[in-house]
């Protein structure tokens, strides 16, 4: 054997496959878009942080398309088989709003995905509406902060009233399943 090809193999043998190693896996998802995802964001399996995110780029496709987000994934925990029906999101953790990729497992049956392998991610609206509720929310607090502190007071006195009334009113309705009728 010459010593270019040993050379090779003594590389081969001591990286293993390429995407995988004894302490990670390494596969790609692609997006349409992938706000606010960057290199080092954690990697989420059932709201586990398995793994972060080696590399965010901008793929170039083949023909008509139009161009996609490509990431980097690097898993972590070596248990966790990643299938080829997963759902693979964009999440949001906190009031700072840090994304991170979400892995949901999807069928039992789908095929394990081999390092290496591509596949496609999904943006969730949900999220979108998670964002203007949460601005909606941050909006009202600022507004209500703006208020002298006596009608502040008052103004939330009146809403728990309004909550503790709606609880109670829930709690009497024999149509609710989870609230019982008290006489």
């Amino acid at each position: 054997m010459s010593p270019k090809t040993l050379s090779i193999v003594l590389a081969f043998l001591a990286l293993g496959q390429p995407g995988c190693s004894n302490k990670e896996f390494r596969f790609q998802v692609t997006f349409p878009a992938a706000p606010g995802l960057k290199t080092g964001s954690e990697v989420r399996y059932l709201g586990l942080k398995v793994g972060e995110v080696q590399k965010v780029f901008i793929q170039q496709q083949e023909g008509p398309g139009m161009p996609a987000v490509a990431v980097i994934v690097a898993v972590k925990d070596m248990s966790i088989h990643i299938r080829r029906d997963d759902k693979f999101g964009v999440g949001v953790q906190g009031l700072l709003g840090d994304e991170y990729l979400d892995i949901t497992p999807g069928p039992s049956n789908s095929p394990v995905i081999s390092a290496g392998s591509t596949v496609r991610g999904e943006l969730s609206t949900l999220r979108l509406k998670d964002w203007s509720t949460l601005a909606d929310s941050l909006g009202l607090a600022a507004k209500l902060n703006s208020l002298p502190k006596g009608k502040r007071e008052e103004l939330l006195k009146t809403f728990n009233e309004l909550l503790d009334e709606a609880a109670n009113q829930r709690r009497q309705d024999p149509s609710n399943p989870g609230g019982s009728k008290t006489h």
